[in-house]
């Protein structure tokens, strides 16, 4: 249980963090929405942006601490805000399957803050019906970045150019780019079903490596400004993770020979 506790504090402490610094160098979506269609003053929606960043600061600080069940449903509550009025501010790509994209974001903390409120022994974070839910809110996740990815979105053709330019790995065009993301699509869209469906190792250390990749893409990208966006993926990696900890999946499978042999030697210590 300790190390499910230290991961739920590294990532409710990253991704506070990424959405504190989100909020107070480009604004909440919340507050530019008030801003826009709401009437709200300029000077109280940078008051609000400053509020809402001082409560996921608040929120990460306690973290370091104790993992507490309605700091853990405040979170989700901030969250789920901004993915909503990012939904409903519109203007970018595919800006409609935010909600979706953004899935993982504030339901695993809605989740595990239920949990831990109604269960402070934590022994229910085994049970089946929640290691469902903690799979079919990463997946989803995936499967709209698979179908926004095949759907050729502008940023991850960005994403795939300047990438490659910098680091002069692979060729730095958009015909690369294109074809990449059809593969990763495809391949995002295949892990989020497997995942619901039929759980392997394969598809939890595909989803941790390759939603860690995906975050550290957005450090290349935008070199230090880009650290705020690492944080706010943490689940990307953190909750495949928690669900390979939380099903019991170990790194090497036990061979048959071995298992055999340790039983062969436990009967003959009790026949002695």
């Amino acid at each position: 249980m300790f190390s499910i506790k230290l991961l739920l504090k590294f990532l409710i402490l990253f991704q506070c963090l990424g959405l504190a610094s989100i909020s107070i160098l480009d604004g909440t979506s919340l507050g530019t929405y008030l801003f826009l269609y709401g009437g709200l003053a300029e000077s109280l929606s940078y008051s609000l942006n400053y509020f809402i960043s001082g409560l996921l600061m608040c929120i990460a600080a306690l973290s370091l601490f104790k993992v507490w069940g309605p700091s853990l449903l405040l979170m989700a509550l901030l969250f789920a805000i901004e993915s909503f009025f990012k939904t409903m501010l519109g203007g970018s790509f595919a800006s409609d399957l935010t909600l979706a994209a953004h899935l993982v974001r504030f339901a695993w903390p809605l989740l595990l803050g239920l949990v831990i409120i109604f269960d402070p022994s934590w022994q229910s974070l085994k049970r089946r019906d929640v290691l469902f839910f903690l799979k079919v809110m990463i997946a989803v996740t995936f499967f709209v970045h698979g179908i926004e990815a095949l759907m050729m979105h502008p940023k991850f053709i960005d994403f795939i150019i300047v990438t490659n330019r910098k680091l002069g790995f692979l060729p730095a065009t958009e015909a690369f780019a294109r074809w990449s993301l059809y593969i990763i699509g495809a391949v995002d869209i295949l892990a989020a079903l497997g995942l619901v469906f039929k759980a392997t190792r394969l598809t939890l250390i595909y989803m941790m490596v390759w939603g860690g990749l995906t975050a550290f893409i957005r450090f290349v990208y935008a070199d230090i400004q880009g650290v705020p966006d690492v944080f706010l993926r943490a689940p990307h990696v953190g909750i495949p993770l928690l669900i390979w900890i939380l099903g019991g999946f170990r790194v090497f499978k036990k061979s048959k020979k071995g298992s055999n042999e340790i039983n062969r030697s436990s009967e003959a210590v009790k026949l002695a």
